[in-house]
């Protein structure tokens, strides 16, 4: 994990064409950005195309960013986001509140059966759950939780303040208690 001052002067050297300098900065945000994609398409093959989409646009819009005003993983984050936007805009006829195909099936590593089927059964009512959020809490959720990412990071991400993201992330728990108490009744 780079600091601030390393990621700072790798970020300078790459929007100045400093191909070495943007392999470092790919590698470092690589899997956070497929994991981010791969969570939305799941289709692993489109994920590693759209991955590698938002870095080639990262790579060329380098050198427009401007120093300082975003951090650099929350600009990646809003490139990733808005290119799985325009890949479900392209993919018309498969709806991206869709379950299914929302939800991607992870491979089951567990060794324990009863634990496997008590895993499962939680995760089914946590999908189940998360289908009455809208799409962009689903983002929200997401980065929160499972991308790690602070609340400043998923405004920029999402083009939002930061107490819009409280709130919505806020109402956004709120409706996944409710809607998973009614599947412990």
């Amino acid at each position: 994990m780079l600091n601030e001052q390393d990621m700072a002067r790798l970020i300078e050297r790459a929007a100045e064409g400093d191909s070495a300098a943007f392999s470092t900065l790919y590698q470092e945000h690589l899997a956070p950005i497929y994991r981010f994609v791969q969570y939305r398409v799941n289709n692993k093959e489109d994920a590693e195309d759209l991955t590698q989409t938002v870095f080639m646009k990262a790579w060329k819009s380098l050198p427009n960013m401007r120093e300082g005003s975003v951090v650099f993983s929350s600009w990646l984050y809003t490139i990733a986001r808005n290119t799985v936007i325009d890949y479900w805009k392209k993919k018309r006829n498969v709806r991206i509140d869709d379950e299914e195909t929302f939800f991607a099936a992870v491979p089951d590593t567990r060794p324990i059966a009863s634990t496997q089927v008590e895993i499962h059964d939680d995760v089914q009512v946590l999908k189940r759950a998360m289908s009455v959020l809208s799409a962009e809490q689903r983002t929200l959720v997401t980065l929160r939780f499972l991308e790690d990412r602070t609340t400043d990071e998923i405004a920029v991400a999402m083009k939002k303040n930061p107490a819009a993201i409280r709130a919505m992330q806020y109402r956004a728990i709120k409706a996944l208690k409710e809607e998973m108490q009614t599947y412990e009744s």
